[in-house]
């Protein structure tokens, strides 16, 4: 119960030791959504019985009980998040500013946090989020030399079921390069790695 307000209401056996189940997805559903807070659930009679004085007729084990402690069995139909879709240029003059965009989506329509890796000596980006299922993100980046490079990412959903990897294939070739055009380089690549 919440308050005064009932979940959910089973029959329970006139047997002892016998385990009794209740349904309360939808509650559980609500406070993952953050559309009610967890306060727990009271497992009471309805009524009191008289036998030799009032008191209830069930009797139900406590978490502390060495046998039979009660349990919260979830059964969830979460989809893994698609692997992101990467887009962004694939060749270019490395310690130029290039902006990628990854594409996040969801089967389940739930939220998302998303996880790149720069190949190369690009540092890894920590989870960053949460966004919408279908959202756009843009992310900066400088590559620090010529040669090929690979873009991963994946994504991971708020319940922390996690997708597959997105790559992209990014070739930095070899340019012509006066000997000024490569010492403002070098110097790019030295600012930007500090």
């Amino acid at each position: 119960m919440i308050g005064t307000t009932r979940l959910s209401v089973t029959t329970v056996p006139n047997i002892s030791k016998q385990w009794v189940e209740w349904d309360v997805t939808d509650n559980v559903q609500n406070i993952v959504n953050q559309q009610q807070d967890n306060c727990g659930w009271a497992i009471r009679d309805e009524k009191l019985y008289h036998i030799n004085i009032y008191s209830t007729i069930a009797q139900f084990q406590s978490k502390e009980s060495k046998q039979n402690a009660p349990e919260l069995v979830v059964v969830t139909n979460n989809n893994n998040p698609s692997p992101p879709a990467i887009f962004g240029p694939s060749t270019g003059r490395f310690g130029m500013m290039f902006e990628y965009v990854f594409f996040l989506e969801d089967p389940d329509g739930q939220d998302m946090y998303l996880w790149v890796e720069w190949s190369g000596n690009c540092p890894k980006e920590e989870w960053i989020g949460p966004f919408a299922s279908v959202d756009k993100i843009v992310i900066p980046n400088i590559w620090n030399g010529t040669g090929n490079y690979v873009i991963r990412a994946k994504a991971k959903d708020i319940a922390g079921l996690k997708g597959y990897w997105g790559t992209l294939e990014i070739s930095m070739p070899l340019q012509h390069r006066t000997l000024l055009e490569r010492i403002v380089e070098w110097l790019i690549c030295l600012i930007v790695s500090n």
